[in-house]
């Protein structure tokens, strides 16, 4: 009976042990295979990292817009001390081509007035969901794909881990990255 017992215990851990470690392999897989058209990916030591909800996407998504909106002002700006030095340095001679960049660096100075005027929309997308429901989860895997050397990878998935959204560089979801 002693015997008996100890092998439904081992066989329940096993089965939990296995129907637990590999609960992103196979998304994994399929991404890797489809995105590299590859027929051997194996997937092992995947480690959770973070869970993403809608409030870190909220978050994610004003700071992207104001980091957007931050680099076409800057870009606008540097458009227009470029036409400044163009001018200063064609001086006074032509009074047509003068004119002309005065009227670029009008428009371009009321470009940059109206981005600083910009103020980002709040999303639509997350309407009638809570800010902690989680959307994503955030995995590290060591990846070999048609027997390579392994690679250390970052995956976005679904929350089930039934589906790979896509691989990043940037697994703490950094708008500045």
């Amino acid at each position: 009976m002693k015997g008996y017992f100890f092998a439904v215990i081992l066989a329940a851990i096993a089965f939990f042990t296995i129907s637990c470690s590999g609960k992103y392999d196979s998304a994994i897989t399929d991404y890797v295979a489809n995105a590299e058209m590859a027929k051997d990916v194996r997937v092992k030591d995947v480690k959770e990292l973070k869970k993403v909800t809608v409030g870190d996407s909220i978050n994610y998504l004003k700071q992207k817009a104001g980091q957007d909106l931050k680099l076409q002002i800057e870009a606008a700006e540097k458009q227009l001390t470029k036409f400044q030095q163009d001018l200063v340095g064609l001086g006074t001679s032509a009074k047509v081509i003068t004119d002309a960049y005065t009227v670029q660096m009008t428009k371009v100075q009321q470009t940059i007035d109206s981005l600083k005027a910009v103020k980002p929309e709040p999303t639509k997308l997350y309407d009638g969901k809570k800010t902690e429901e989680v959307i994503a989860v955030v995995v590290e895997a060591k990846v070999s794909v048609e027997g390579t050397e392994e690679t250390v990878r970052n995956f976005i998935l679904s929350p089930d881990g039934k589906i790979c959204y896509g691989a990043t560089d940037n697994p703490d979801l950094n708008p500045e990255k």
